[in-house]
């Protein structure tokens, strides 16, 4: 039933009720808005959108931000997703994450949390690459049918790579990987996602080969008014009552 302040859902027996506060949504958005949140993810779909146009026009491109492993592999990545077909296979955004993020030098260790003990850790924490798995289920929603993987794959992503699990997302570049052996004394990601046990969770049933090579996804937008907010992450365990 509908009340001054929100709604209040009653049981059948009158026994017990779970107030719903209109108050408690508004706050949700606004807190939203005032993080920058989705203003960010905005600007980093424009950016590749950008890199797409120029380099659709024959023109080279140079990314580059301030240290060169945060910003630059999520805008040169997303461009590659948007740009090449391959990219956006199952397969293909394996390889585009192993190119771009890990062999590139992305700070996983540091950017994650990994090691509480470094020095710096609260100046180096930050969620580069699960804003960019936004961005990825963004460009998904805008285009279904040309993404061969689905959004539980970008789920499974976002949560082990925090969880320490598997070798492919521990240290800080390439160099330190092969240092601690990890490929030898943890499991690959990509092998557990590759497996076919597995590998049926993360398949796209609605995917199109012939629309995937033939699509320059141009249905992409990078207008914060259409960037939503990914909600099969931020939101999935919340009650449906509570979710705004």
């Amino acid at each position: 039933r509908c009340g001054g302040s929100g709604y209040e859902v009653v049981g059948g027996g009158g026994s017990s009720s779970v107030a719903v506060s209109a108050d408690a949504t508004s706050s949700f958005y606004a807190d939203l808005h005032a993080s920058g949140w989705l203003q960010h993810v905005a600007a980093i779909v424009r950016a590749a959108l950008r890199v797409q146009a120029h380099i659709y026009d024959g023109h080279s491109v140079l990314v580059h931000c301030s240290d060169g492993w945060d910003r630059t592999s999520q805008i040169t990545s997303l461009a590659m997703l948007l740009l090449d077909p391959y990219y956006r296979t199952l397969h293909g955004f394996m390889v585009l994450i192993e190119k771009e993020w890990l062999s590139f030098g992305h700070k996983f260790a540091y950017r994650c949390g990994h090691d509480e003990g470094a020095a710096h850790y609260h100046n180096e924490v930050s969620p580069i690459f699960l804003q960019w798995l936004e961005c990825v289920a963004h460009c998904i929603r805008s285009e279904p049918a040309c993404f061969e993987f689905n959004e539980r794959l970008l789920l499974w992503l976002a949560d082990n790579v925090y969880t320490c699990r598997f070798g492919t997302f521990l240290a800080n570049n390439e160099r330190e990987r092969v240092q601690l052996m990890l490929r030898q004394r943890t499991p690959s990601a990509w092998t557990y996602v590759a497996d076919a046990a597995h590998r049926l969770r993360f398949v796209n049933v609605f995917y199109s080969h012939a629309r995937n090579e033939r699509n320059r996804l141009q249905h992409v937008s990078g207008a914060v008014r259409d960037i939503e907010l990914w909600r099969a992450y931020w939101l999935r365990y919340a009650s449906p009552l509570a979710a705004p």
